[in-house]
Formats: structure tokens, sequence, C-alpha cells
């Protein structure tokens, strides 16, 4: 090898910031084909590692040489994702290497080493460069299987006790996130806190803990367990997410001096935060907080408000659980407004059917332009009016993106409203599933065609667009025949003409103001456009009107209007090139696709959207047709017959 090949591979930063943009498998097959370039490159591989049991596969410690590799490369180990199984035998692995008298030799024979097994505990030495850790500890039926899991199963508190070792095994952890925790009693619960404010480099946290306290005296209300994990955290926190499975249990009154020794002791550890940490220990780091449950029960406005007090600079909140009542909704959105000024992007995933005061209020609070990042997932009764009109325009400059869940009812003009206002906006998305109409009234997220055509546009920076449109059924004129079905009449003809009626005529008319809109936005990577005609929404009772099989009528056809006369507005979309997925009505075995796309469309979308990937053309099971069987081969595999819902 050259002098300058040897002066790279001699600088292990410059070889660990290298392999980091190169496909992991591919770089150690290529290593095994030099032993100096595998000397130098295994490391590396050994940076981010994801080990969970698989009884129809393999991974790092069921194969004796990539074992064998972990081995000689723990200390090199910055990020670890394991399962349940696995967290038991690394800690035994841990546990023997600290304990062990001969853990030193034990770790230089390495090499030697054979695949662990459930009788022989191997030892290893901690991973104490670990800077971020994950732990699954939900138990599946195939950990039974495993062949290196060294005990049983189903000791909660011995799941407990190794995870908090982990957490504590490196002084480089900065992020943390733990699945279903089990806390049998007060005394864990202060073990975790104790964890917690011993990771001084911590930046994220996700935790989930369930209180399995059935039998005992229950802890204290989901809220106060949330906020007392928060208290402990070190001033280097980012970010804190901690989800509380409250169980439900009355407090016994022979267990009152242990409540009171255990608040004694989660008060001793946040003052002792506050000492060493100064400034009141408010967390200046601290952007990204995901609220515990807000209840009026267990949480006062003035344990909300100590919580906002130490993050003065929270950019994101989410809201995930609220039973508070109205009044209570108003004074919370007054307070998040005054102790979390520069806060830009709030959502809002609760399901209670008065809690929409939240939200707007929150909106309407926080100083104009400011806010860049709107989520609110459920709320079942129509959002309208000024003032929910006024929670978009007053930050109509800076709302980046919009998300609606598929629950959300936002009245059509308030939609409207945002597409011609809100210049900034990079993603809309109205996550709309189906309409439900109830009692002569529907239950959706959708815009009506013609709220959609009455202004143009300013969202031209959209880059994600999941839209429903309600569109008037198509008229057939006269002779009530669709017109996709009136070119097709007399094939021997020499001109095979579609005569439009001019009430025809005038409904393509405004759909194609439609089209133009959205072929306008040249951005669009990702576009979803839901259809639903209104005369399927009739009804007294509930109808469920889906999407999927709706198209909007001659959406993608090139049409023919010099020689047959068939209106087509494919062209109008002639600008979205970064286009990437298409989702939506857009399948092309509905009745009037069947006819009006065929092979000159799939030749333009070929040519005009090179960036295609998925389009849903087709349903999951159906087979291509042959047009869009040649796409499929043109645009390099993209996948043309999806039907997850998503974008």
């Amino acid at each position: 090898m050259s002098t300058a090949t040897n002066r790279f591979f001699n600088i292990a930063e410059l070889i660990y910031l290298t392999t980091t943009y190169l496909d992991k498998v591919d770089t150690s097959q290529l290593s095994r084909t030099c032993r100096r370039l595998h000397h130098w490159i295994e490391p590396a591989l050994f940076d981010n590692i994801i080990i969970k049991y698989d009884p129809h596969g393999t991974n790092i410690l069921t194969s004796p040489d990539s074992f064998r590799a972990l081995s000689r490369n723990i200390p090199v180990v910055r990020s670890l994702c394991i399962g349940l199984s696995e967290t038991i035998f690394l800690y035994s692995c841990f546990r023997a290497f600290e304990t062990g008298p001969t853990a030193t030799a034990a770790h230089a024979d390495s090499s030697q080493l054979a695949v662990p097994t459930r009788t022989e505990i191997v030892s290893l030495p901690p991973m104490s460069m670990l800077a971020k850790l994950t732990v699954f500890l939900t138990y599946t039926a195939r950990d039974d299987s495993c062949p290196y899991l060294p005990t049983l199963i189903g000791n909660t508190r011995g799941e407990f006790e190794r995870t908090c070792w982990l957490l504590r095994m490196s002084e480089h952890l900065v992020k943390v996130e733990v699945h279903s925790l089990d806390i049998l009693n007060r005394r864990e619960f202060v073990v975790v806190a104790r964890t917690i404010a011993s990771i001084p480099r911590l930046e994220e946290l996700y935790l989930e803990v369930a209180l399995k306290n059935k039998g005992v005296p229950r802890f204290p209300a989901a809220f106060e367990v949330w906020s007392e994990l928060f208290f402990v955290c070190p001033r280097s926190i980012c970010k804190y997410e901690v989800k509380v499975d409250d169980c439900a249990y009355d407090v016994e009154e022979n267990d009152m001096e242990s409540e009171r020794r255990v608040k004694e002791e989660l008060a001793a550890l946040r003052r002792q935060q506050e000492q060493g940490q100064g400034q009141g220990h408010l967390l200046p780091r601290l952007t990204d907080l995901v609220l515990g449950l807000i209840d009026d029960d267990s949480t006062g406005e003035g344990d909300v408000r100590k919580v906002l007090e130490h993050c003065p600079n929270l950019v994101s909140l989410r809201c995930r659980e609220m039973t508070a009542t109205v009044f209570s909704q108003n004074n919370l959105a007054s307070i998040v407004a005054t102790c979390c000024p520069l806060l830009k992007k709030v959502s809002f995933e609760y399901a209670a059917s008065n809690n929409y005061i939240l939200p707007r209020q929150l909106m309407l609070e926080i100083p104009e332009q400011q806010m860049q990042e709107f989520r609110w997932n459920t709320y079942p009764f129509p959002l309208e009016g000024p003032k929910v009109i006024m929670m978009f325009s007053r930050h109509s400059s800076t709302l980046r993106k919009i998300i609606l869940g598929r629950h959300i009812n936002v009245s059509s003009n308030v939609l409207r409203c945002v597409l011609v206002s809100c210049s900034a906006l990079e993603e809309l998305s109205a996550q709309l599933v189906a309409v439900f109409m109830h009692r002569r009234q529907t239950h959706a997220a959708f815009v009506t065609l013609e709220d959609a055509v009455e202004n143009p546009w300013v969202c031209t920076r959209l880059r994600h667009l999941d839209l429903a449109v309600s569109i008037p059924p198509l008229p057939k004129g006269p002779d009530q025949v669709p017109y996709y079905r009136k070119m097709a009449a007399d094939r021997s003809a020499a001109v095979i003409m579609c005569a439009l009626s001019s009430e025809e005529w005038q409904h393509f008319t405004i759909l194609e103001r439609l089209y133009r809109q959205i072929g306008s936005l040249s951005q669009l990577t990702h576009l979803k456009l839901k259809a639903f005609v209104l005369d399927q929404l009739e009804g007294v009772g509930g109808v469920m009107a889906a999407y999927v099989n709706n198209t909007f009528p001659a959406l993608l056809s090139l049409g023919d209007i010099d020689r047959s006369g068939r209106p087509g507005y494919l062209e109008c979309l002639a600008g979205l090139t970064k286009l990437r997925e298409l989702r939506g009505s857009v399948r092309t075995n509905t009745e009037e696709t069947k006819v009006t796309m065929g092979w000159s469309e799939a030749k333009w979308m070929a040519t005009h959207w090179p960036n295609l990937e998925i389009a849903e053309f087709f349903g999951k099971d159906d087979k291509l047709t042959d047009p869009f069987l040649w796409l499929q081969d043109q645009s390099k595999g993209a996948k043309l017959n999806v039907s997850a819902p998503r974008i």
C-alpha cells in the first residue's frame, strides 16, 4: 500500500467518519479480502450494534466469528440496541468481568471464545464508551428458545436491576431509550430516579414505565411520577419523554410511613441536583418536552407551571394525555406562553370531547408569526369559525408543518385559509381515511372543490401534501353516459367524437383550476390526493365513504381534445418533476381509469416524473397492466402496487 494510504488508515477518527457513510455489510465483506484492511476497519463496524434474537436468523451472539469480534471491540461500541434476552445475557457477562478474579485474562484470550450458551457465562468488559442505549424489555414467546439466555425470564425485579445497572455502565451515555420497564414498589421508583440523576451527560431520555403495584399501596399519580423523574434530570437534558402506565390502587393506611420516606428521599435527591447544578436547577438545553397526564384530580396549574418554569428555552411541546376542564385549559395556555417564550412546535395527541380549548388558545397566546409546526390528532366536533381561522392566520408566514390526524373534523373554510395564506408551508397533512356522515353532517377534514379553487394557493414551498377534496358527482349529460364511455361508442368511425354537454364542460373547467393549483407546487415530493364524491355521503345514519376507489375526473389522462374531444389534464402536473410518492385516489383499475389510462400516460410519467418511487396505481394484490409494468422497469423498480395509506 502507498504511504498516503498508510497515513489515512493510521488515523482512527478518519476511518470512523468514512465508514459512517458506507454500507456496513459491503464494507465488512471488503475488509475480509485483506488482513491489514480488516484490522483497520473492523473497530468502526462495531460503532452501532443492534442485537435482537430471531429464531429464524442469526445475530452477533449466535455467530462464533461475530461474537469473538464483538469481544475484541467492546471498548469502541457507542450505540447499542438490545431486547430482553440480550439485556440479561450482557448484564451477566459484564458482571462476570467485574467480579471474576480472572476477568482480565479472559478478556485477553477473547479470540478463543465460543458461542455463549445457557449454562456458560462469558466474561466481557463493560461498554465504557457507550453513548446511546436502547432496551426493549417486552417478553415474547421466542425468548424461550434463545440459546444464550442464561436465566429464566419472568423475574421482574431482576430485569429492573439489570436495566438500571446498564444505564450506569458508561459515563459517556447521552441518549437513553427504555421500553416496558416494570416498577414494583416505591423503593424501585427511587432507584430509577437516582439512576437518571447519575447520568451526567444525558441529553435524550425516553422511558416507558409500568407501575406493577397490584396488591400493594399505589404509587403517586402519573403526573407526579413523571414530574419527579423530570426534576432529577441533569442540566444537559435536551429531550424528555416519559410514559407512565398508572395502576389506580388505594393507599393502605399502614404504609403511610413508607410513602413519607420515599417522598423525603426524592426531595433530598432534587435538592442535591439543584445544589450541584445551580441557577434554580433550570434546564437551559431542554428544547423538546412531552408532558405527562394532566387531569383535574391530581394535577394543578401550579404543578404544570413548576415544570415549565424549568424550560425557558423550550422549542417543542407535545401533550399526549389530558382530561383537564375548559377553565384550566385556558389558564394552561397562558402558562405555556409565558414560561416558554421560544415555543415553535406543538403537538396534541389526546382524544377527548372537551379538549379543543388548549390547542386553539395556545396558538392565539403565542406571539404572532412564531409557530412553525402544529399537530392535532383527534377532535370529533367541527372546528370552524373566526377563532379557528385566526389560529393559522396569525402564524401564516412561519408555519412550515400542519398535521391534522385521521379523526380531526376541520371545516373546508379553515383548510382554504391555510392554502391561501400560509406561504412558508412545507408539509400539509390532513390524514383523512374516510368520511363519516351522521345526522346529515359530515365528520371529516376535507376542502370542497369550490373552496379549493376560489383563490390562488400561496403555499408554493410544499413538499408533502396530504389533502382530501370533496367534488360534486360528474354530470353525465342528457344521455346519462359518462364522458369516458362516449368516446368509445363507435370504434369503426374514422373520427370518434366525445360530445360533452355545457354542464360537463363547466364541471371540467372548475376541476382544471384545481389540477393547475396542484401542478404549480413544483417542490412536491410526496402527494396524497383523496377524492370524495358528494353523492356518496347521502344518508341520515352513518355512512363511511372511502377514497381508494374514487378518481379525480380526467386528472391522470392525457385526453384527446383535438381528435376525439375527450378531456385530459395530466399535463397540468408536468411541473412535479421532484415527485417521489403518489398516493390517494389514483388507482388505474377504476371504471374510468381503465378506459382513460394506458401507454401514453405511462410514457408521459416516465419522462416527467423521473424520481417516482411509489405510486398507489394498483392494490397490493392486483396485477399490473403492461404499460405500468413497463413504467415500473423504467423507474428503476418503483413500487406501483402498494396499499399502505400513508405519506
